[in-house]
């Protein structure tokens, strides 16, 4: 599924002016509700895993080395963070387009990806590449 119609949306101001004129002003807020709640757990969950990175990097390093090298210790914390939240969170880009694209069918289309990444995963269990 395409996310956009090139044919359609030619351009940033004609995109909304027919977006507008299709759905009213209320078309450009669509998917707003989808990602915010997206980004608020994806924050909140960044935030605590950094948390417990830089506190298991600098037990790792030691009293003396975590006070020489903090900046060093919070971005690897900070790193660490991002690699797990980007791969937890990267299915649900999909989902807030789709959404964005097809409102109506909200739940089937969240219950499709959900039933689609579970059971790829569990292929890959027994089929080792």
């Amino acid at each position: 599924m395409s996310q956009v119609n090139p044919v359609k949306y030619k351009g940033l101001v004609s995109g909304l002016r027919t977006i507008v004129a299709e759905e009213g002003v209320a078309g450009t807020w669509k998917g707003f509700g989808p990602t915010l709640i997206g980004y608020s757990f994806q924050g909140a969950f960044k935030y605590g895993l950094y948390e417990v990175f830089k506190d298991y990097y600098m037990n790792l390093a030691g009293e003396e080395a975590s006070a020489k090298y903090k900046g060093a210790i919070w971005l690897a914390g900070s790193a660490s963070a991002e690699v797990f939240c980007h791969m937890r969170w990267l299915g649900n880009s999909q989902e807030r387009v789709q959404t964005m694209v097809d409102v109506h069918d909200l739940w089937t289309r969240r219950a499709r990806v959900f039933c689609h990444r579970n059971i790829r995963h569990f292929h890959f269990l027994f089929h080792p590449s």
